[in-house]
């Protein structure tokens, strides 16, 4: 790497994006056949939100070499943020055809149909990564997501319950199992989930809210009204208080 590739490099790590593209392209005048520096030059551009500057130059760097995976994946995720979703979708199935093994790729891909709401093309990609390989938690987790979308609380619960075999301290898991329990109409395993968050993180606020709602739909309204209250403790938006507030009030005066 010569004195000039350092210089761009170290100014790309120090956040100075502008300048480090102007070096990126003194150097790809010099070597217009180095894909990485058009890679690297697109990226800046990412950086800075230009999107579409990004992805003409994500497209150069592909032009000289289309094998890098990567390019493929942060070609995509420019196309994302700049709103072209078919192009990013299109994106990534063209980097999954080139490398129809590469899980990165399919886990990828799954994640933009799942965006895109095309929740039967993302359980596709999901469900062979798991076949591929069964311990990849976040499949688990994302495909766990699509069957909660899709209404299917049961499937999502299973897949979450495999997640937290291995991640059996994250309230965040027990939240999630909890809130698929709730709309499957099993209000005490989503308390039993809900109490665990808790547990394992009280500070987890949105425990507590849910808690307060579960017990409403129990009819356990001074418990509820308990939760509701601990809640209000966190810290939390002025209107979000105010709503809680309210619903603390319509329960006092029905008893």
């Amino acid at each position: 790497m010569n004195k000039n590739s350092i210089k761009a490099v170290e100014l790309f790590n120090e956040g100075k994006y502008e300048e480090s593209i102007k070096e990126f392209e003194e150097l790809a005048v010099a070597d217009p056949l180095d894909f990485s520096l058009f890679n690297n030059i697109a990226t800046a551009y990412f950086k800075l939100g230009k999107f579409g500057k990004a992805i003409e130059n994500y497209i150069k760097a592909l032009e000289i070499n289309s094998k890098p995976l990567e390019i493929y994946q942060n070609l995509a995720e420019a196309y994302k943020n700049n709103g072209e979703m078919l192009d990013a979708i299109l994106t990534l199935q063209t980097a999954s055809a080139l490398h129809p093994e590469n899980i990165d790729v399919k886990y990828h891909l799954a994640k933009l149909y799942k965006d895109d709401v095309q929740f039967d093309l993302a359980m596709g990609e999901l469900e062979v990564i798991l076949d591929q390989e069964p311990e990849h938690l976040d499949a688990h987790y994302d495909i766990a997501g699509v069957y909660f979308e899709m209404g299917l609380y049961e499937n999502t619960i299973s897949h979450l319950n495999k997640v937290l075999e291995t991640v059996d301290n994250s309230a965040d898991i027990h939240f999630s199992i909890a809130t698929a329990y709730y709309a499957n109409d099993e209000m005490d395993k989503a308390l039993c989930h809900l109490l665990q968050a808790i547990s394992v993180n009280p500070a987890y606020y949105p425990a507590y809210k849910k808690l307060g709602i579960v017990l409403m739909a129990k009819e356990e309204y001074e418990e509820a009204v308990d939760y509701f209250e601990q809640y209000l403790k966190c810290d939390l938006p002025e209107d979000e208080k105010d709503e809680i507030k309210a619903v603390i009030e319509r329960i006092n005066k029905k008893n």
